[in-house]
């Protein structure tokens, strides 16, 4: 029999290749749908999308020595907004496993698990938006691709991501920003921070208005 250290790194390996496989499929039927105009926005927490995302990749997060930090779950500390609720968990799903795709595990003798911190604030600037940031510790996005948006063209794989135990269908993050910028009339925005070595700190901001244009 195998030893039970080879059974859950199997376990691991196998999960991370189901979540894999689902998301590029959700990603590539969300693509497809693109071609259709009706889209049903109702009501929703935003944290309801973001909760949705955060669990369904913490396990694989768990895998690689990583926890998903937040939201809070006082749901009420999350306003309401106008939605369309299957896209924008897509879109956050895409957005939190990309943060786990690239967070780096941390070495041996390092005793604490790194954490992918989500959180949610008030726009400060712009009152009737709400923004959700996603940071995590790992690979990290050149100023070039930062500057002109290349990490959000479809099929676009970064410099620095360029390696092949990190694979994707290149859809993820060009799907979130359409959702995102052009459905849901918010932005998306990154930075990310080198930290020495080839650690970088990087984090995307979703700032998405509370109501839709025409219902304000």
């Amino acid at each position: 029999t195998k030893p039970n250290s080879d059974i859950s790194r199997i376990a691991s390996h196998n999960l991370e290749q189901v979540l894999r496989l689902h998301m590029q499929a959700a990603t590539i039927m969300a693509v497809l749908s693109e071609q259709s105009p009706k889209r049903k926005f109702s009501e929703h927490s935003i944290y309801r999308p973001v909760k949705e995302a955060c669990e369904l990749f913490a396990s694989e997060a768990a895998s690689k020595g990583c926890d998903i930090l937040g939201p809070s779950a006082r749901e009420g500390s999350f306003p309401p907004m106008e939605m369309s609720l299957f896209d924008l968990t897509i879109a956050f799903k895409n957005i939190i496993h990309n943060a786990v795709k690239y967070s780096f595990t941390p070495p041996a003798n390092m005793s604490t698990h790194r954490t992918i911190k989500v959180w949610g604030e008030w726009d400060r600037s712009r009152k009737a938006y709400y923004v959700i940031h996603v940071q995590n510790y790992g690979v990290g996005i050149t100023p070039e691709e930062i500057e002109k948006r290349l990490i959000f063209d479809r099929y676009y794989r970064g410099d620095k991501a360029s390696d092949r135990r990190r694979t994707g269908s290149g859809l993820g993050l060009a799907h979130a920003r359409l959702v995102i910028e052009e459905l849901h009339h918010g932005e998306i925005n990154v930075t990310s921070e080198p930290q020495g070595g080839d650690a970088y700190l990087t984090q995307f901001s979703v700032r998405l208005p509370i109501k839709q244009p025409g219902n304000i």
